[in-house]
Order: structure tokens, then C-alpha cells, then sequence
């Protein structure tokens, strides 16, 4: 099972990703996650960042960080409701300011060279 590290650059000794301690998380990070290895290509971390709240969504930029540094980000939408939620005018507003935020912020952080 995966552990979580607040911008981790080390690793215990019997951890297997080890060999990429001197990775450091990206920039953005507030949770990084352990390597894994799936198949014969490059090691992969799963990173979250940034968390914005509105008109009852939660929407998360997060990333895959790889061992050559570099890193893909996205956002995921989350709500409680599992059947669609229905939203005033207000509310798809609020929504859609805080989803080009946080597109904006993925845009910046990769044109920046941010890994």
C-alpha cells in the first residue's frame, strides 16, 4: 500500500523506489505518493496538489511525476452527489471560474517548466 510524504526526497532504506530519493517532488505538491514501476518503463509517482471548493464540487490538480522529472498534471472534479447535481445559473458560474483556475494553474505550471 502506498504511503504519502509531504514533498518527499527520501526514502527509507528498504523502500524499492530508493534509487530516486534525489527526485525531488514538483514544485506544486502537497502530497507525493511511493514509486512504482509497471512494466519495463520508467518509474511513476502520483502527486496531489492545489485544492479549490465551489458550488459544491471539489476540484484537485494533481500529476504523475516520472523518475526522468518529468511531470503530467490534471484536474479531477469531485462532488457528493453520485446522479449529476443540478446547479443554478450561480452555481455553473462559480464552477466554471474555479475549473479555468485550475486550468490556468496546470497550463502555468507546465509552460514554466515546473517538474
Amino acid at each position: 500500500m502506498s504511503t504519502a510524504h509531504a514533498n518527499a526526497t527520501t526514502a527509507p532504506p528498504d523502500d524499492p523506489g530508493r534509487a530516486f530519493c534525489g527526485v525531488a517532488a514538483p514544485p506544486d505538491a502537497t502530497e507525493v505518493h511511493d514509486w512504482s514501476r509497471l512494466g519495463g518503463g520508467l518509474s511513476t509517482r502520483v502527486f496531489a496538489g492545489n485544492t479549490r471548493e465551489a458550488a459544491g464540487f471539489t476540484l484537485r490538480v494533481g500529476g504523475l511525476q516520472r523518475s526522468n522529472r518529468i511531470c503530467r498534471r490534471w484536474v479531477t472534479v469531485e462532488t457528493v452527489s453520485s446522479i449529476g447535481a443540478p446547479l443554478e445559473p450561480e452555481a455553473v458560474r462559480q464552477l466554471a471560474a474555479a475549473l479555468v483556475a485550475a486550468a490556468n494553474e496546470v497550463e502555468a505550471l507546465s509552460a514554466g517548466g515546473a517538474r
